[in-house]
């Protein structure tokens, strides 16, 4: 008879009282002698208790639906607060670092070390300067790199 409530059950041709029946059946095998199918069945028919056909369309969940919309609208006007957040705090922080100064820096690596002292490092740019345009042709090469004939 077991076996006869189960494929009924599985086809969903049972009756309200066929399902009390093979519910009662299943929780009286003791619980280490129940296989995988029985297991699996009794938990079918006890995780949702069974209802009459009709109730089942005519229950009122405008409570539980109202509920579970007014938590997630809760949740995303935070989540929307937290990203809201978060761009004014990256638009902030990208405004403090990158104000421009109105101060001329001059800066200059010697040897691997570094020379921001402003008269020091013209100094060492016009003695380069003068090195180069002194002892070079510098001026006659750039025009024939650029001017090819």
């Amino acid at each position: 008879m077991k076996q006869t409530l189960i494929d009924k059950y599985l086809n969903g041709e049972t009756s309200l009282q066929e399902e009390h029946t093979l519910s009662r059946l299943l929780q009286a095998i003791p619980p280490t002698q129940r296989t995988e199918t029985d297991k699996a069945l009794l938990l079918m028919l006890t995780a949702m208790p069974a209802q009459d056909e009709s109730d089942l369309f005519t229950a009122d969940y405008t409570e539980e639906y109202d509920r579970i919309v007014s938590a997630r609208k809760h949740r995303i006007w935070w989540r929307n607060m937290g990203i809201a957040a978060s761009i004014a705090l990256v638009v902030s922080l990208g405004f403090m670092l990158h104000t421009p100064t109105n101060e001329n820096i001059a800066v200059a690596y010697i040897n691997g070390t570094k020379v921001s002292d402003e008269q020091q490092v013209l100094t060492m740019m016009e003695s380069t300067m003068g090195d180069l345009f002194a002892h070079s042709n510098t001026e006659e090469e750039l025009y024939q790199l650029f001017n090819p004939e």
